[in-house]
């Protein structure tokens, strides 16, 4: 789903949701993280934070478990945001129908108007 590279030239690679593994990720800057999902690739970098996020879809009120993310199971859409310094957000959101949407948002309120936990630290060329 995901790789990271970080400013030493090393690599993580994540999971897809739920086991995403973004609580593993090494507690040093990311230089890049390049995402793949629905059929969509995107290669972020220049952030002073990252964060990533997903949501699901509830049936019946029972979470059906991610058999397969590209058949998108229960994933209606994953979201990958970068802090810029200047305190706003890009909100990158990978849908279903294999587009990337973008919006910006001001710190705090990336999601619905509310914070995001789980941000990890980046670089910036500044």
């Amino acid at each position: 789903m995901y790789l990271i590279r970080f400013s030493d030239s090393t690599i993580f690679s994540g999971d897809n949701p739920p086991n995403s593994k973004w609580n593993q990720i090494p507690d040093k800057p990311i230089w890049e993280i390049e995402y793949e999902l629905f059929g969509s690739k995107l290669a972020v970098t220049n952030y002073v934070a990252y964060n990533h996020l997903w949501e699901q879809a509830y049936i019946g009120g029972n979470v059906q478990r991610l058999v397969n993310i590209d058949r998108g199971v229960n994933i209606t859409k994953v979201l990958l945001m970068g802090k810029k310094s200047s305190g706003e957000v890009d909100v990158y959101v990978f849908t279903k129908n294999r587009d990337i949407q973008h919006y910006v948002a001001d710190f705090g309120k990336e999601f619905n108007d509310r914070p995001t936990t789980g941000w990890k630290k980046g670089i910036t060329n500044d």
